[in-house]
């Protein structure tokens, strides 16, 4: 095999664990949307087992809802959806309380 050969194989594969690398997971502390899409549906909350707010701010401009069900999946909740603000209003009116 010719040295030009070699060398452009090196490259072409150097070029593909490149690409490789920036299709993979984000960096650690990449400040980005943890929701790409949310449900609007209804869920039981008795199918929840968690349910996390995330505030807007410099890693998203929208706000996220994020539950997590019994069986451990992981769910992003459409926050103008009005079953999620009725579920919010809980939380917080149940958090205030206990303080």
């Amino acid at each position: 095999m010719s040295p030009h050969l070699r060398l452009l194989l090196l490259l072409l594969l150097l070029l593909a664990a490149a690409a490789a690398l920036c299709r993979g997971a984000p960096p650690a502390g990449e400040l980005r949307c943890r929701c790409p899409r949310a449900v609007s549906e209804v869920i039981s909350p008795r199918r929840l087992a968690r349910v996390e707010l995330v505030a807007e701010g410099p890693h998203c401009a929208v706000p996220e809802v994020i539950a997590t069900t019994k069986q451990g999946q992981t769910i992003c909740l459409n926050p103008s959806a009005p079953w999620v603000k009725l579920i919010l209003t809980r939380i917080l009116k149940s958090s205030t309380r206990e303080n």
